[in-house]
């Protein structure tokens, strides 16, 4: 929802405080070679400031409900 919003709102402040996204997570994912296989562990979380709100609100209105 918050990349739709980036493309179709113009540019300026407003947009900048709601749209703007931390990566929290491992970058580049952990590898470990066992020599007969391979695994790759690896994760990435894009939080921004809508995605907060939607995370109250609905944890809200679970309560309400």
């Amino acid at each position: 929802m918050g990349e739709v919003l980036r493309r179709i709102s113009p540019s300026g402040l407003l947009p900048d405080i709601f749209l703007k996204g931390y990566h929290i997570g491992l970058t580049p994912p952990l590898t470990l070679d066992l020599r007969l296989v391979t695994f790759t562990f690896g994760f990435t979380f894009q939080i921004n400031l809508l995605i907060l709100l939607g995370i109250f609100l609905g944890i809200y209105t679970y309560k309400q409900a």
